[in-house]
Order: C-alpha cells, then structure tokens, then sequence
C-alpha cells in the first residue's frame, strides 16, 4: 500500500524536480464533491517515493482515507473559484511553514472536528499562564474555515461587518441560548465533534469582519461571556468557566484572525454602491 509522506519513516528525495520532495501538493476535486489538498508523492513500505498523476493521487487518497479513517485537508465544494485560491494559498503557506516536515497532510481524527474543545483549552491556558497566542487558520479545521467564511459572506450580503451565530445556519443560533435546541448534553456533543457548522458556532462564534488591502478577515477575542444557556450540562460549564475568569479581568485573552478571501471573493456586486464600499 502506498501512503504519504511520514517524517518518522521516510526521507526526502529527488523525484525529478531537482531537489528533495516530500508531498508536492496539489489541489484536487475528491469523490466527495469537495476541493482538497492530496499529495501527488506517495512512499512504499520500503520507503521509496513515487511521483504519480492527479487521477492516481485522488485513487490513492481516496482509498487511503476510507483504510485509515484520515483526512486531508478540504475547503469546500467544488466549482467554487474561492475554494480553489483558498487551497493554493493554504498549501503555499504549509509549504514556507516546512511542509510534511512539520506533520502529516492527512489528519487523524475519524472525520470528527476537535475545534471546541481545542480552542476551550487554549483560552484557559491564555488567562491562567498569561500567554495569550493569535489564532488563524492553521489552527482550525478547513472544513470549520469554510462554514465560516460563508458566515462572513452572509454577513457581508445583509450589509453587515460582523458576523453573528445565525449567519452560520441552521439552529445554531438558538442552540447557543437554549438548552432544549441543543437536546441533551450528549446530542449537543455529538454535533460538536460531527457538524463543522456548530463547531464554527462553538469554537469562535460571533466575530467583527475587517477590510485590509483589499483582504477580508474575522477576528475575535476568545472569552467566556455569561448568558442565558439554559440547564444542561455545558450550560453549567459554561457558567462556572465565566465565574473563574470573568470578561473584564485584565489578562490579556487569546484572539483569532482568520483570513477569508479577497473582498473581490466575498462581496456581493449590489453592494458596491452602498455605504459599506467606505471599509475598503
């Protein structure tokens, strides 16, 4: 069985480029219907790489992911121009970052989206330790990056620049409120971990949007507000987390920026002629 790029097993070889490759990424259509990140390098069992065409890698990572339960790395449908920039980009900064060097393409993980609890964990450590990081879309799931970026688009197409829990869809908005939307501690889990449009919701939620040269970004500040959650069980966590650390303490709180597209990708042409045109 051919499989990518392992950092423990395999080193990296010339495979006609001139110089060592690992992956060399390309961005592909998968059987899904998704725009993905495969690689087109993949090693056998004696550690001996082999360049193949992109109907070949999506054969392999298709087969590879449906054996092993990973994933690589998606953002969004197909036949969306968007999506498409957005993957290059994201594999040209994987590769300035080290590339397969820096861990694998392909994520463990049985498609489940660890964004809420990593991003929990990572603001407690930010208020307690004091050391408060900027979070981009390095540390979120691709998928949970596309719900979002049609969270700004959303937004951005009811003239607004900020993003809220309904631009998300679905009945995320009253599950941030209510305990009987979310039906059940164990319920509300199970969408948390399987929807990437609740774990975008969960994970950061409502957001301001800002314009830079023409670069549409989300930004947020990650506390643990007080509101009215209801009586479930992460209703009682969520509260007992904003009486540890209440929102106007004076430690400095982990935020996120997360790139989004080009305005030229996100904004409606209707609006051009509004009053939003003066943000960019």
């Amino acid at each position: 069985m051919l499989v990518p790029f392992d950092v423990n097993k395999h080193t990296a070889q010339d495979v006609g480029f001139g110089g060592p490759s690992t992956e060399v990424t390309i961005t592909v259509d998968m059987p899904d219907g998704k725009v993905g990140i495969i690689p087109s390098v993949w090693w056998d069992n004696k550690g001996n790489p082999t360049l193949v065409d992109e109907v070949t890698a999506i054969e392999l990572a298709d087969h590879y992911e449906k054996q092993t339960r990973n994933k690589f790395p998606r953002f969004g449908e197909v036949g969306n121009k968007t999506n498409y920039s957005n993957a290059d980009a994201w594999a040209q900064e994987r590769s300035a970052s080290g590339g397969a060097t820096q861990g694998a393409l392909a994520q463990e993980g049985n498609g489940l989206y660890f964004d809420v609890p990593e991003q929990l964990i990572k603001g407690l450590y930010a208020e307690y330790i004091g050391d408060p990081s900027e979070q981009t879309n390095e540390d979120f799931s691709p998928e949970v990056v596309d719900v979002l970026r049609e969270g700004v688009r959303n937004a951005l197409a009811s003239g607004e620049m900020s993003v809220g829990y309904e631009n998300y869809g679905g009945n995320n908005a009253d599950m941030t409120r209510s305990s009987k939307a979310r039906g059940g501690f164990f319920n509300f889990m199970d969408k948390v971990f399987n929807d990437p449009a609740t774990a975008a919701a969960f994970s950061v939620g409502k957001g301001d949007i800002q314009i830079e040269d023409g670069k549409v970004y989300l930004v947020d500040q990650y506390d643990f507000e007080d509101s009215e959650l209801g009586d479930d069980a992460y209703s009682y966590i969520r509260k007992g987390l904003h009486y540890l650390i209440p929102d106007d303490n004076d430690v400095d709180k982990n935020t996120v920026k997360l790139y989004m597209g080009t305005v030229d990708e996100l904004m409606p042409e209707d609006l051009y002629s509004t009053g939003l045109e003066s943000e960019f």
